[in-house]
């Protein structure tokens, strides 16, 4: 990760013990991203956004896919990465996104994840349990295939080592957004690390 004073701060707060989410953007208000954007997670949640029609198609995915400008067919990038854009928007803070076309950063669950880290995101690795409002990046195919799956941490369950995640894009047709309890070291989704923002 490239030096910023923010980046810093966090190594800092780390190596004291203190555990807070990388993404405090704004260190006067202690505004962290994380937790606004699992708050705007559950809300798609209950509001029930899914694929309608046809695989990775509908008003849902159609209205993540137009915050980036990018036409597509894998949704669970787009509609975290607008999770984290609408959580900034309600912060009041800039998108964390390294410069470029947005569309091009964050058009893949790979992609999305390297993005928040140049925008000064931290790494969890998949031994931490992770907090709420993290992003996971999962394998998805092969080891090291470009395809990968992303969602939204909502919460975790330090003593039990379970973690609650909001699932964009996965299952079968029609995908609809839900919850899964998930565990450290359950090699079902093979999760590769979190992002903290």
């Amino acid at each position: 990760m490239k030096y910023n004073p923010l980046g810093w701060m966090i190594e800092v707060c780390r190596d004291a013990g203190i555990v807070a989410p990388a993404g405090i953007v704004n260190l006067e208000l202690d505004i962290w991203l994380g937790p606004t954007i699992a708050l705007v997670a559950e809300e798609e949640l209950a509001a029930g956004a899914r694929e309608v029609g046809e695989n990775n198609a509908g008003h849902w995915v159609d209205k993540y896919k137009r915050s980036l400008g990018y036409p597509g067919d894998y949704w669970c990038a787009w509609a975290t990465s607008w999770c984290v854009e609408r959580a900034a928007q309600l912060c009041h803070v800039p998108m964390p996104v390294p410069p470029g076309p947005k569309h091009k950063n964050w058009r893949s669950a790979k992609r999305l994840s390297r993005g928040l880290v140049e925008a000064g995101g931290v790494i969890v690795p998949r031994t931490e349990l992770p907090q709420r409002g993290d992003i996971p990046l999962y394998e998805r195919g092969l080891d090291g295939d470009y395809k990968g799956h992303t969602s939204v941490v909502l919460g975790s369950q330090r003593e039990e080592g379970l973690y609650d995640v909001c699932h964009f894009n996965l299952g079968r047709f029609p995908a609809r957004v839900h919850v899964r309890t998930e565990a450290l070291g359950d090699g079902t989704l093979r999760l590769i690390h979190c992002v903290r923002i």
